[in-house]
């Protein structure tokens, strides 16, 4: 079995201040992912660093990280990165509720057994499909220039498949005529895509 390295992306990143917060929802988690896979963050800042740099599956996110500031905000900006599950009081209702309703959260109150909820939220979000998602970065100064980057990146390794087509029908003479009828097609396609 494949042992997680230090170095890959956390399946789960934990967001709180407090370590008996963490212990508890790593120890939950624990048994679906390699130890490796979960990432602690004690700021906001921190996991804030974390979830840009290190693309996690899944944030789960103690309330109390942000303070009496509004959860909304980062809240929000955690969801665009991946699934959120967030686990504040009810007194955090009314923010919490929106955010609920518009699909940016799952909500567990820090109630006795608040990690095994959290924790199955968390298997789930790691089994949906597109929590596989991958993520293209592109960079500042390429924004304008996307268009033409990306027909160069196709067009060159479309090229040289086009080219050797090229000069296995140039010998077509020692070949079967399915085959040739395969390098035929495979010319028109690329031909299409250039």
């Amino acid at each position: 079995m494949k042992r997680a390295t230090a170095s890959e992306s956390p399946r789960v990143l934990i967001g709180t201040p407090n370590p008996k917060f963490a212990q508890q929802a790593n120890r939950a988690i624990q048994p679906l992912v390699y130890p490796a896979s979960v990432r602690c963050a004690t700021t906001l800042e921190r996991l804030r660093e974390l979830a840009r740099d290190r693309a996690p599956e899944t944030i789960m996110l103690d309330g109390r990280i942000v303070g009496s500031r509004p959860l909304t905000e980062p809240v929000t900006e955690f969801a665009a990165i991946a699934p959120v599950i967030l686990v504040a009081p009810y007194e955090r209702e009314p923010e919490v509720s929106r955010l609920v309703a518009a699909g940016q959260v799952e909500f567990v109150p820090p109630a006795k057994h608040w990690p095994y909820l959290a924790a199955a939220l968390a298997e789930r979000s790691l089994r949906r499909p597109e929590s596989r998602k991958i993520l293209v970065a592109i960079p500042d100064g390429f924004r304008e220039d996307f268009g033409e980057v990306f027909r160069r990146e196709i067009n060159n390794p479309l090229t040289g498949m086009l080219g050797n087509a090229e000069l296995l029908l140039a010998h077509s003479d020692r070949l079967p005529s399915a085959d040739i009828q395969r390098i035929r097609t495979i010319v028109r396609l690329a031909v299409r895509l250039t």
